[in-house]
């Protein structure tokens, strides 16, 4: 049996060419006594699924501003809103905010009363929290 080393030596170069090893929501453990294995990887804690959009794809990007969080699934913004029931109760629903075209991930940033959602090679939006659809 031959032991892959799956624990460590992760690193993305600028020039994906010579580097491209990225460990995404994992993180690396060294047992600290004789083990099978002389690395493993943990999942992340904490990541757990609070809620579904109506439309069945991958997510293409989000952020959290104000307390809340919001995504881009489909074509669609989406609030990730919480309620808490008389007996402390978390439930999570979403609400659709506008649509954002494309298919493919997007970059979002935050000002202090604004998100901005840009597609790349297409439109750019704002996102006013205070109220609105984007624009």
């Amino acid at each position: 049996m031959v032991g892959i080393p799956v624990g460590g030596g992760f690193y993305q170069s600028p020039s994906l060419p010579v580097s491209a090893q990225e460990c995404t929501n994992w993180y690396p453990n060294w047992p600290q006594a004789d083990a099978l294995s002389p690395q493993t990887l943990f999942p992340t804690p904490g990541i757990t699924s609070l809620t579904t959009t109506s439309a069945a794809h991958t997510n293409r990007g989000g952020i959290e501003f104000g307390g809340n969080v919001y995504i881009v699934n489909s074509n669609s913004l989406y609030r990730v809103d919480e309620t808490i029931d008389g007996a402390g109760v978390k439930t999570y629903s979403t609400t659709s905010l506008g649509t954002i075209e494309g298919t493919g991930r997007v970059s979002i940033s935050k000002s202090y009363a604004e998100i901005a959602i840009t597609v790349p090679g297409g439109k750019s939006y704002i996102y006013s929290v205070s109220g609105g659809s984007p624009r």
